[in-house]
């Protein structure tokens, strides 16, 4: 007779086992907030809370709102340039047409950080191809300032941010149920109706997930100004 090994065993063991060895990572970390900072050294001294006291000085309150402000900027913004992608990605008729846009979409994720780096340096920077390119066209007289301010840091993890929130709304988007759309249609819905009672709304949970997803990694993806 076979004895088939528990569910808990066959199913839960593997996340609990990753679950402990996480929490005990996150541990390691969180003891350094109540050590005492030794200048100049990799060692950490005693128990101490005078870091908590240190950490609530108005800059840091204001580095954590920047950084907040700079992340939700950058959700949005990726919301609104991926899901015309999304969409036209997974309702395009033609084979060749989705593969183009899957490759142009994932494109950004085989690019190193360095590499996106300079790449938004040469695009952004005084004598770059943006500047350079509307001193061409008489545009501008003085180089305008991008590297280094609040456009320039949402611009890049905007590029940084897309294929993820491509990839996400386009998962969202193949689960919307065409039938609901061809039956407010036939009703005498107008095709920009049909979106936004019938297709936005069935996409929702794609959205929200892509903005969670793209703010907690954006959080984390850049020194903010002081």
């Amino acid at each position: 007779m076979i004895q088939r090994r528990p569910f808990f065993i066959t199913f839960l063991a593997p996340a609990v086992v990753t679950a402990v060895i996480l929490a005990a990572a996150l541990f390691e970390v969180l003891q350094y907030s109540v050590r005492e900072f030794v200048p100049g050294s990799l060692n950490v001294g005693g128990f101490t809370l005078d870091n908590f006291t240190r950490i609530n000085r108005p800059i840091y309150w204001w580095v954590l709102l920047d950084t907040f402000y700079i992340s939700l900027l950058t959700a949005v913004f990726s919301l609104l340039l991926s899901y015309p992608v999304a969409f036209a990605l997974v309702r395009a008729k033609r084979d060749w047409v989705r593969s183009l846009l899957v490759s142009l979409s994932i494109t950004p994720l085989f690019t190193g950080e360095i590499v996106r780096t300079f790449s938004w340096m040469l695009m952004l920077g005084s004598d770059g191809f943006i500047n350079s390119m509307l001193r061409k066209l008489s545009l501008i007289d003085m180089p305008l300032q991008i590297m280094y301010t609040r456009l320039g840091v949402v611009v890049a993890l905007v590029q940084f941010s897309m294929p993820v929130m491509i990839i996400l709304l386009a998962t969202a988007i193949s689960h919307v149920d065409r039938d609901c759309e061809k039956a407010a249609a036939n009703l005498g819905a107008s095709p920009g109706a049909v979106f936004w009672r019938i297709t936005l709304p069935l996409t929702l949970p794609g959205i929200l997930s892509g903005i969670v997803v793209v703010f907690a990694w954006t959080m984390s993806a850049f020194p903010p100004r002081s």
